[in-house]
């Protein structure tokens, strides 16, 4: 029997559910295998209308023009900015970011115009922290872009891109989409078949996350948002991300609310001046555990390091990541102790400390000496990878991450998971926290 560590063995899925022509997910659910430009457009109409409307508004977030495609938004709308939905817009609502996105993925095509899905709980309800749609303003704007849809003739400057749309299109399902797992979400609660994409080629930064209620929390869609760009190959991680926002908010609010340690972290990294979007200590906790989980599925599906994942995040403000990541991957073992891991044998801790350490983080181990017993590295699964601890293969160490503590067992080469020689293979287990 396999002893099962944090992470399980790799594995990868083909069956993806994707946004269809005009980005709306009734028209397609099917299996991409390759470019299918002709088939699906990643690019959606709602999206792009209601980002438009607040372009012409000023909103920071999208008011950015570098493309030739933005700057044909500018000139061809440029009339249309003092519209009623736009002056509404710019005095009435003033965010920005998801909120967008929200909107857009809340619309259904009638006719000529747009009408909110029945079900808006997700939209009028606190996704980040604070309320910004509500019923009233939400119903009021719509009845105003439906007037603008038509005033402006948005269709057909939509359908004279819709070749650019699919290029966009197959170059993002070549470079980046296919290769995500969608099945590694049912373990959080979500239908992998629920899962869509949006490319946004009117935003040329950030990314956003929002979801559909339906009659069922099976039945809820999720939408990842991402900007358009000429290549797509490190947006993997990005589509993630969003992703993950969808089960780990709800994780980052309970953790906050219960937690006090995490959220003193959480707190102490709100920092308005470097990160403006993550306003407070809550919307913080939540993209720990975001980012936290995002590392967790990489580390699973494409066997990288965390450890520069973590270090990156650290760069960004996120000077706690190393303990919520320890958090979110020991969910499943917290309380584990060595003699359950190891089994009946005897070993002796040695007293001989290695070190690495930076400004904000240090990092401890000490080698466990199994008085001649051998493990047998086939009860153990892989991990994750790494070439500090200059271990042989079935060593194990203690090691001390921050607060955290962990038992390491080395059980081979990097090798064969796609990495150098000098890295290594690791099975790793939560065993402690201290003060």
């Amino acid at each position: 029997m396999r002893i099962r560590a944090f992470i399980p063995l790799l594995f990868i899925l083909f069956l993806l559910a994707a946004c269809g022509g005009g980005g709306y997910e009734e028209n397609y659910d099917l299996e991409i295998s390759e470019p299918a430009a002709s088939q699906v457009n990643f690019v959606d109409e709602r999206y792009e209308l209601v980002s438009l409307v607040f372009r012409l508004a000023g909103t920071p977030s999208h008011s950015t023009t570098q493309t030739s495609y933005q700057r044909a938004l500018r000139d061809t709308f440029a009339d249309f900015s003092d519209h009623p939905v736009v002056e509404f817009t710019r005095h009435y609502l003033t965010f920005g970011y998801d909120a967008i996105l929200q909107m857009a993925v809340h619309l259904e095509k009638t006719g000529d115009g747009f009408a909110l899905r029945s079900n808006i709980d997700s939209l009028v309800g606190d996704m980040s922290g604070f309320y910004r749609w509500t019923r009233a303003n939400a119903s009021t704007f719509v009845e105003l872009l439906n007037d603008f849809y038509v005033e402006s003739d948005f269709a057909s400057f939509f359908e004279r891109h819709i070749e650019y749309f699919e290029l966009h299109t197959a170059r993002f399902i070549e470079q980046v989409y296919s290769d995500v797992n969608h099945e590694w979400f049912r373990q959080h609660g979500l239908n992998p078949y629920n899962l869509r994409a949006i490319i946004s080629p009117s935003c040329s930064r950030n990314g956003y996350a929002s979801w559909v209620f339906g009659d069922n929390p099976e039945d809820t869609i999720v939408y990842a948002c991402l900007p358009g760009a000429l290549n797509y190959r490190g947006y993997l991680a990005f589509i993630i991300h969003e992703y993950t926002h969808a089960f780990a908010n709800h994780i980052g609010e309970a953790w906050y609310a219960e937690n006090e340690i995490f959220r003193s972290w959480a707190d102490a990294s709100v920092d308005l001046a470097r990160m403006p979007f993550y306003s407070t200590g809550q919307v913080i906790a939540n993209e720990y555990v975001v980012r936290a989980y995002t590392i967790l599925y990489m580390v699973e599906n494409q066997g990288v390091d965390p450890i520069p994942m973590l270090f990156n995040e650290i760069s960004q403000g996120f000077t706690h990541i190393f303990e919520v990541y320890a958090m979110v991957e020991n969910s499943q073992l917290a309380g584990s102790e060595l003699n359950l891991i190891l089994g009946d044998i005897d070993f002796i801790i040695s007293e001989e400390e290695y070190q690495f350490s930076s400004d904000t983080l240090s990092i401890t181990w000490r080698f466990l000496d199994l008085q001649g017993y051998v493990l047998d590295i086939n009860d153990f699964e892989f991990s994750q990878v790494g070439n500090a601890f200059n271990t042989s293969l079935g060593d194990a160490l203690l090691v001390r991450i921050g607060s955290q503590e962990f038992l390491y067992i080395d059980i081979g080469c990097g090798v064969d998971v796609g990495w150098s020689a000098q890295h290594r293979q690791y099975s790793v287990f939560f065993l402690s926290e201290f003060e």
